[in-house]
């Protein structure tokens, strides 16, 4: 196959075909896939008995080595679906800001209840240390200034 295509090239061109090593390179990329390795759906009547004819000769050899036909084959993704993908993960990531906004804000709530509960424990123990030490100790017995 490869003979007949370099044949065809220098027919058509008139120049004999020097881009083998790019070939070489780029020949497995979905873009460069021959087509006509997939089957079709679509059909056309070429009989004059009004037939379906198949897509590719059946009664052709395979003579392309390189096709593999256990390898599925892909298409590059086209611009709409791209666009569409990357709309996808704008939203997600939208949604994923929100979540981590109200995380955020939740966390900060928590923080300021928790610094209020913390001056709340702080003011009573002062009020209790201040009630301990402005006692009248003038009443007290040998045994309570002691302890006191």
């Amino acid at each position: 196959i490869m003979a007949n295509a370099y044949k065809i090239y220098s027919q058509d061109v008139g120049d004999k075909f020097n881009f083998e090593h790019a070939w070489l390179l780029l020949r497995d990329e979905p873009k460069w896939k021959s087509e006509s390795m997939e089957s079709s759906s679509k059909r056309s009547k070429i009989s004059k008995f009004g037939q379906y004819s198949t897509f590719f000769n059946t009664d052709a050899t395979n003579d392309c080595e390189e096709y593999d036909p256990t390898t599925p084959m892909s298409h590059p993704i086209g611009q709409k679906a791209a666009k569409r993908k990357s709309n996808a993960k704008v939203d997600k990531t939208s949604s994923d800001k929100k979540k981590l906004d109200n995380m955020t804000k939740a966390m900060l709530e928590r923080s300021v209840a928790v610094k209020k509960l913390v001056e709340a424990k702080e003011a009573a123990n002062f009020s209790v240390m201040y009630d301990i030490l402005m006692k009248d100790t003038s009443e007290m017995t040998e045994k309570q200034l002691k302890d006191y």
